[in-house]
């Protein structure tokens, strides 16, 4: 599946709610902060009875969705996005 496919994807199977900025934002914050968390507790608090990979993958995965649902909110292209950002840098 390429990005195009995926944006499509998430657009299929995101609710109206994802429609609304702050909505796909703070989903996306949220998301984040799960992985945030995961780090902390396999690294801070050596938490061995995490599959960190595995969690982090999974964790990671979220994001992605949230972050695609955020650029449908706005209307954006992922790829002009990935573009964008490979000029910027």
């Amino acid at each position: 599946m390429d990005f195009e496919e995926y944006q499509q994807y998430v657009k299929d199977g995101a609710s109206r709610k994802y429609d609304d900025l702050q909505f796909a934002a703070l989903a996306m914050v949220g998301e984040v902060g799960e992985v945030c968390d995961i780090v902390k507790k396999a690294t801070i608090y050596t938490d061995s009875d995490i599959d960190f990979k595995f969690k982090l993958k999974d964790e990671m995965g979220d994001v992605l969705w949230q972050w695609t649902a955020l650029a449908n909110a706005l209307g954006l292209d992922v790829y002009s996005i990935i573009d964008h950002n490979v000029d910027k840098l």
